[in-house]
């Protein structure tokens, strides 16, 4: 039976990638082989049915399994539903019958997932657009505070002789309560609800005159290349706020190269996204289809793996053991604040790629 079903199978155009008479063996190489279905007789030698066995594969590589048997009761039926099986076959059947119960199997499985991902990127964003709320919340009334404390320290600056014994301790609280204004001003920017001056720009020109800028802060080890597309088409940015965060990306490049030679390469580029394109980016459901100019900052550094990326947008989340501040979640703000996204690539021990994306103005819109 066994074989006949894989000439079947073959003869149908799919790839059978082993038989095996035994659940143990079956679940072993399951692991090995990673298929797209598992069709799966209940009777089966040894001590572990075909229903058993499915439970054990479902849990622990979420693969559809489809059941074939030459009988069926309510009990069988029972067993085989609390599984999640994905389809049930009496033998004999046709190859017709057959063919069609593979490819609604690997359709509803498709769906199944598609589902889960759709469910997950909605939990993320529900829970993305909560801290965006709470920190504005908190960042506007903190704001108002630290104006008011800075207020109240010019006054009684102005009022006190300058050899004043308190004069010192009013410096150091001017320092600090500063420091906490410019916090306040990165979870604004965060929650997308900073003050930005929008301009028409290119964005080449941009990220030249920054580089030229900060070009001294670049350690020696690290060599930084600089691919521009010519004649890019113009964006709507606060060229300040762009500035911070090109300079934000490229300190985390360094900081990934932990001291080591290695190479940054700031590149910028053109994109035409389409809705199957923006479905796989951050928020990309709220974008617009169209030409996007593309930043991208690329490392040789250290990476990061899958779970750590999935974390590098949540505020306060670094990979350094000292300092938490609110790095890219900062970015993001910024980016969406601009109407574009952010996009992280990376692989441990391959370095990373960060990608911003912002819309083109289009050509006849004012500046």
């Amino acid at each position: 039976m066994g074989l006949d079903l894989q000439n079947n199978l073959t003869d149908m155009g799919y790839r059978v990638t082993s038989v095996r008479a035994e659940a143990r063996p079956a679940i072993d190489g399951i692991a090995e082989e990673s298929p797209d279905l598992v069709l799966m007789d209940i009777q089966l030698r040894g001590s572990m049915d075909g229903i058993d066995a499915a439970r054990e594969i479902n849990n622990r590589f979420s693969i559809p399994v489809l059941f074939l048997t030459a009988f069926a009761d309510s009990d069988i039926l029972d067993r085989a539903r609390k599984v999640g099986a994905y389809g049930y076959m009496i033998k004999p059947f046709s190859n017709q019958e057959l063919h069609a119960m593979v490819e609604v199997a690997l359709y509803k499985h498709r769906t199944d997932k598609e589902r889960e991902q759709l469910n997950d990127r909605l939990r993320r964003a529900q829970k993305y657009e909560s801290l965006r709320l709470m920190a504005g919340g908190i960042a506007h009334r903190f704001n108002n505070s630290m104006h008011a404390v800075l207020g109240n320290i010019a006054f009684a600056m102005e009022d006190l002789p300058p050899d004043s014994p308190a004069m010192a301790s009013l410096k150091n609280a001017k320092m600090a309560a500063t420091s906490s204004a410019e916090l306040g001003a990165q979870l604004l920017a965060c929650s997308g609800r900073g003050f930005y001056d929008l301009k028409k720009l290119d964005l080449t020109a941009l990220i030249k005159q920054t580089i030229f800028s900060h070009e001294a802060l670049l350690p020696p080890s690290v060599d930084l290349n600089l691919d521009m597309k010519r004649e890019l088409p113009y964006v709507k940015i606060d060229p300040e706020q762009l500035e911070l965060v090109l300079v934000a990306l490229v300190t985390n490049s360094i900081e990934s190269l932990k001291g080591n030679q290695g190479t940054i390469t700031i590149e910028t580029s053109v994109q035409d996204l389409v809705k199957n394109d923006l479905k796989s980016l951050r928020m990309g459901q709220f974008l617009n289809e169209g030409p996007y100019v593309c930043l991208s900052v690329i490392d040789t550094g250290c990476g990061m793996d899958e779970s750590t990326i999935r974390k590098v947008f949540d505020p306060f989340f670094s990979t350094k053991f000292t300092g938490r501040g609110l790095g890219l979640a900062t970015t993001l703000g910024v980016v969406q604040a601009h109407n574009g996204t952010v996009k992280v690539e990376s692989d441990l021990g391959s370095g990373t790629t960060v990608k911003i994306l912002l819309p083109v103005v289009p050509s006849e819109a004012s500046a």
